[in-house]
């Protein structure tokens, strides 16, 4: 039975870029907030995210809000991240909903399609020419594994 207070997240995450970069991504996020119900979670975290052929760094800083479904060991949950995000000289909007399955007490597998609304063109002046001066929609299909601790 989950409890109110301290709750932490960590994850790792892997996934494919769809948009503008359809490339490969990698992440590492942590969370921490309250467990204010049994089955609410709201807190804040930030990741650091690695968009690997196109060799750029991103940290998207966030608030987060879980809804665990049931309160048992096998259990499905949603969850929403939003929150801006930092890409090298540029950044913006960053939002990620979640369909999440806790698969034991503190080991989680999520899907979760990420967004970032930013002006691209900064990042590679050069290669983006196209695109300089206008917003563009980044993000990526993740696949999470996340563990969380506390208000057990």
């Amino acid at each position: 039975v989950l409890k109110t207070g301290l709750r932490y997240f960590a994850a790792n995450s892997f996934g494919v870029g769809f948009g503008l970069w359809g490339e490969p991504k990698s992440e590492f996020s942590l969370a921490i907030g309250a467990q204010i119900k049994p089955n609410l979670f709201i807190g804040a975290g930030g990741a650091m995210q690695w968009w690997g052929d196109y060799e750029v760094l991103a940290a998207p800083i966030f608030g987060k809000i879980r809804l665990d479904i049931l309160d048992k060991k096998f259990s499905p949950f949603v969850a929403v991240r939003m929150g801006y995000t930092f890409i090298e000289n540029s950044g913006g909007l960053y939002f990620a909903p979640q369909v999440d399955m806790r698969l034991v007490n503190y080991l989680s597998l999520s899907l979760a399609p990420e967004f970032t609304r930013c002006e691209v063109a900064e990042i590679d002046p050069g290669f983006w020419d196209e695109y300089k001066g206008k917003t563009q929609t980044i993000g990526a299909l993740m696949v999470r594994v996340g563990i969380d601790l506390g208000a057990r």
